[in-house]
């Protein structure tokens, strides 16, 4: 499921920008506040054609680990990361504007259990619902790559366009039976046209098209243990939120998804006002191809007639965003909505079993001040409030958490001269399940998923929380560059025992993340 429960810490250390002045230049590498300038000029380059943003590249490597002890089932209980990243803005001349991004991770995952597929349930509720398990957790090594790249260009009558190209690439492998390999591969794009009206006044049109290929091949060292008698590692198949049945295609199946996806946007802005509000909608339908028994062959064949199971997911989303630019102080404030409805269709018997809808609503603002090149504090405060509801409607189970998070950050420039700067940054969130309910029907093929992840998910889901955090970077300048030296620690820490409602399995200790890096910005 390709909604991710927003990790609010760093939303709001990066979700939280507030513009420098709007005449000015911006440096979107100063502050965490203006980080996600380059996001939104990813999202909606023709409004931010008008701004005007220092030229930089950034290049950095960095590690991290997780140890995550209290936890959804289907993630690891350990995290390894090292990664590569550069990125960069190019302003090759008041009209024409080039941007992308490239970054390389090595992930070593540990103890993922009843999880034969790509996805991890560290960020999102729930996996597809179409994929593979055993109950036994295993090591896995993982490699993502993803590069994007986009331009946009400005006429002189007020009509500007633009594209952005993403390429991504992930490899996975399990270390011990069953060993699936996966190899997925994401190619699509988006094309933007818009008009703007006496410099104040702009209108974006947007569409865009994405096709995601995965393949996975699973294989035993010893076949032996690929029997009902081994509980722990015969494969079963998961169609749905724990309707599990065997399925002849495991050791190769494919999956196929293309995503269609639209907007527009408006935009006012003057000297110190800015207004902005978007829609947009995608929806993505994918395919799982299989095996088909009795049709005379083994192999994997891409044709209609092998299709086994559908997904399908659509996402509407609305966002309003407003700007004030004083003479010393900025301050942003910024609200979304999101309705994503997701379901499957199993081919073979035409019947539908698994849906989700979710409800969200977002809520962000911050302040920034600056004197003479100096952060002097820079806040963040926002709010999260999610319904969902998700259905298997054969296991049957009925699972409905409606929760909200509440996130505060701030950072300040602790030390800065002409060569050396030393920022810190503190932040905050709580996560407070409102409503959490459980309905589910007993049976003896499925309960071990049941216990492990329905029941367990459900615990974790309905605990208070809270994450605490602190980053650190110091920068060095140099002739024409400057070198970041970046840390960051954080905590997760369930401050309730609701989960003891519904399972004993949890391990009730901190998480914790630690992450250290270097980078050169010119």
């Amino acid at each position: 499921m390709n909604l991710k429960h927003t990790f609010t810490c760093i939303l709001f250390s990066v979700s939280c920008a507030v513009f420098a002045q709007l005449q000015d230049t911006v440096s979107v590498k100063s502050n965490a506040y203006y980080a996600n300038y380059f996001t939104d000029l990813i999202n909606n380059p023709i409004l931010y054609a008008q701004f005007k943003i220092k030229d930089f590249t950034a290049t950095s490597i960095a590690y991290q680990h997780k140890q995550l002890n209290f936890k959804r089932q289907q993630t690891a209980s350990e995290i390894n990361n090292v990664a590569f990243r550069t990125q960069g803005i190019y302003n090759y001349s008041s009209r024409l504007r080039v941007f992308g991004d490239f970054s390389v991770t090595k992930s070593l995952e540990k103890n993922v259990g009843f999880n034969l597929s790509s996805q991890r349930t560290e960020n999102q509720m729930v996996l597809n619902p179409n994929y593979y398990y055993v109950p036994k957790a295993g090591n896995w090594d993982t490699q993502r790559y993803n590069i994007l790249g986009g331009i946009n260009y400005a006429f002189n009558n007020g009509v500007a366009i633009g594209t952005v190209l993403n390429y991504k690439a992930d490899k996975l492998f399990r270390k011990i039976d069953p060993r699936p390999e996966i190899v997925e591969h994401t190619i699509g794009g988006k094309a933007f046209v818009g008009y703007t009206l006496n410099q104040k006044h702009t209108v974006q049109l947007f569409g865009g098209l994405s096709q995601n290929t995965l393949t996975n091949s699973i294989v035993y060292v010893n076949d032996y243990y690929n029997s009902p008698i081994y509980e722990d590692t015969y494969v079963r198949f998961n169609s749905g939120f724990g309707y599990t049945s065997y399925n002849y295609s495991y050791d190769k199946n494919s999956n196929r998804g293309l995503t269609k996806s639209s907007g527009i946007a408006y935009q006012y802005k003057n000297e110190k006002h800015v207004f902005a509000a978007n829609y947009s909608y995608s929806k993505l339908l994918e395919n799982l191809y299989a095996k088909i028994p009795g049709s005379g062959t083994s192999q994997l064949l891409l044709k209609k007639e092998n299709i086994t199971h559908k997904y399908r997911a659509i996402n509407h989303a609305i966002q309003a965003k407003y700007i004030f630019n004083g003479s010393a102080v900025n301050y942003f404030a910024q609200a979304g909505y999101q309705l994503a409805k997701n379901d499957n269709f199993n081919v073979t018997s035409q019947g539908q079993n698994f849906r989700y809808v979710q409800n969200r609503f977002t809520f962000d603002n911050g302040i920034i001040k600056t004197k003479n090149n100096k952060t002097l504090y820079a806040v963040g405060l926002g709010a999260v409030y999610s319904r969902n509801v998700i259905k298997d409607l054969l296991t049957v189970v009925d699972k409905r958490i409606h929760y909200l998070e509440v996130a505060l950050q701030a950072n300040t420039d602790v030390f800065k001269n002409e060569k050396n700067r030393l920022n810190a940054e503190v932040f905050v969130v709580s996560y407070t399940a409102l409503q959490s309910k459980l309905d589910y029907l007993a049976s003896g093929s499925n309960s071990a998923f049941s216990e492990k992840v329905i029941f367990n998910d459900q615990g974790y889901d309905a605990t208070t929380k809270l994450t605490t955090g602190t980053n650190l970077t110091y920068d060095i300048q140099l002739k024409k560059s400057y070198i970041r030296i970046f840390a960051n620690y954080q905590s997760l820490l369930a401050t309730g025992q609701q989960y003891k409602k519904y399972t004993n399995q949890l391990l009730n200790k901190p998480n914790k993340q630690v992450s250290v890096g270097l980078a050169i910005i010119y």
